[in-house]
């Protein structure tokens, strides 16, 4: 019952600026400043709207995308013919 009410949702979502949880415009930012750093000021300023545009879509399809993505990476293990195929090859 608790998970229903309002307050309870309300305060454990992340903290969102801009549309976005806070780790993904840190995303932005670090992608930004080395776009800065390696192009200049004009493709840096392109990028950060890219940026924000795709980690938007990707807010949008799953919220959790950099949870998901991370245990993802964590939790499954390499396959011994990944060389073989060119990459990780799971059959049922």
């Amino acid at each position: 019952m608790p998970r229903r009410n309002t307050v309870f949702r309300g305060l454990s979502r992340p903290a969102e600026w801009g549309g976005l949880p806070v780790i993904y415009l840190l995303v932005i930012l670090g992608m930004t400043m080395l776009s800065f750093f390696m192009f200049g000021i004009a493709p840096a300023i392109i990028a950060g709207f890219a940026f924000y545009t795709v980690l938007r879509l990707f807010y949008e399809w799953e919220p959790a995308f950099f949870r998901v993505l991370s245990v993802t990476l964590s939790k499954t293990p390499r396959t011994k013919n990944r060389q073989h195929h060119g990459g990780d090859y799971y059959s049922a």
